[in-house]
């Protein structure tokens, strides 16, 4: 880094990556995994303290050379000079409070939020148009689940100074929407846990409503991000049993599904008209939700990560390379005909009604928006290698950001994304 690249800033570890190398295996106490990562070019140590507690006796039995340490401490001070920290040592306290959730960025936080949301299905409700947008008319609305009102989850994982009290849960956005009077809310069970009076309480809410969205996932900060894996990632504790008694009674069912990663909903694809695909999405979750729901809003995000139907495909990736396996003669043409076919329907039907089309295993949903409203896109283009001598990824995507008036029928670029990875289509 420092002889090929140049480098000649500051190299600090990662959060305890240092002590780290204990368990890892590379050094058997403090003081060597101290010199090793030294050695091997980290300058600083963040938070383990082993330079704190051993590089001193280091430089003195030899084992780390003292100008190693000075040029180490140089590159520190560049970064402090650099930054003003001994021109201004201290903060202004005060300033914080004139930063921090101002109008103009929760309507960015908000716009955010809209933007990630995926639509995996909307499908006809028997005898009825798609189940989104809901409409306004709708006389009541059961809203139920562990998440539907739960601020700390919707910050997810790593959420910085999030404060809970600064989130609009979708519960709070809802309510004010329609009011009190219209809203019926049940929680239905816990994440993990519940009792069968919670769900029996969920299904009477239900039965007297004329539309259920129900608010199911994973807890944010036990089941997402680092150190959080899972062996099964269905809905955890009781809320597949909820759901399940929620799409019995019969009435129009909106799924958001908050997690933070793809969860294996194989019933509730099959079951379930509308399903969403909300992430954790911030402070902002409620109002979001609600614009989309209610058609104010495009979810215009896409998959950038597989959607597995079981835990079994895993790993399933983008950019895996093709095999000999299944056996077999495989006609890769007629799957990239019948794509073809499906795009060009989708393009027809866009053309009759201005629509979103979402894509999950290679079928295609529509998000109908009210004619009059203008509303956001993220187009897309993928590409398959056939044949190559030198293989790489199977698939590369890339995307646009696309502003489309669905009054004027016009469409107009506004701006490159950056390039996305596929879904694999199973």
């Amino acid at each position: 880094m420092r002889k090929e690249w140049g480098f000649q800033g500051l190299v600090d570890s990662d959060w305890t990556s240092v002590a780290e190398l204990i368990a890892h295996g590379i050094a058997n106490d403090g003081a060597t995994a101290a010199r090793k990562a030294f050695l091997g070019g980290v300058d600083m140590d963040m938070a383990s303290s082993l330079y704190h507690e051993n590089l001193a006796q280091l430089v003195r039995s030899g084992e780390v050379p003292e100008a190693a340490v000075d040029e180490a401490v140089r590159r520190a001070l560049r970064v402090k000079f650099g930054l003003g920290l001994f021109e201004h040592p201290y903060a202004d306290e005060t300033r914080e409070a004139g930063a921090m959730v101002q109008p103009e960025s929760l309507a960015l936080a908000r716009t955010a939020a809209e933007r990630s949301f995926v639509l995996l299905k909307n499908a006809n409700f028997p005898g009825e148009a798609p189940v989104l947008p809901l409409s306004a008319d709708a006389k009541t609305i059961a809203l139920i689940g562990p998440l539907a009102d739960d601020p700390q989850d919707m910050l997810g994982c790593w959420s910085g100074q999030g404060r809970p009290e600064d989130v609009v849960t979708l519960r709070s956005a809802l309510t004010q929407e329609l009011g009190t009077e219209r809203v019926r809310y049940a929680k239905g069970t816990e994440i993990i846990g519940g009792s069968p009076e919670q769900i029996a309480e969920a299904v009477k809410a239900a039965e007297q409503s004329d539309v259920v969205i129900l608010a199911l996932g994973e807890s944010a900060p036990e089941m997402t991000g680092e150190a959080a894996s899972r062996a099964h990632l269905g809905l955890p504790g009781r809320q597949q049993q909820l759901l399940e008694q929620i799409v019995a009674t019969g009435k129009p069912v909106v799924l958001v599904a908050f997690s933070g990663r793809p969860l294996t909903l194989p019933w509730a694809f099959e079951r379930v008209p509308a399903v969403l695909a909300g992430w954790f999405p911030g402070m902002q979750a409620g109002p979001a939700l609600v614009r989309t729901i209610f058609g104010e809003a495009n979810p215009s995000g896409k998959l950038v990560v597989s959607w597995p139907r079981s835990v079994g495909q895993e790993p399933l990736y983008y950019d895996a390379l093709s095999t000999g396996r299944p056996a077999g003669q495989i006609d890769p043409d007629a799957s990239r005909e019948e794509w073809r076919r499906e795009i060009r329907l989708a393009l027809h039907r866009r053309a009759e009604q201005p629509a979103i089309p979402v894509r999950v295993r290679a079928v295609l949903y529509q998000l109908p928006l009210r004619e009059s409203q203008a509303g956001e896109d993220a187009a897309e283009c993928e590409d398959t290698e056939r044949t190559t001598s030198n293989k790489r990824a199977i698939r590369g995507r890339s995307g646009e950001r696309q502003h489309r008036d669905y009054e004027h029928g016009n469409t107009a670029r506004s701006g490159n994304r950056p390039t996305l990875p596929a879904v694999k289509r199973n």
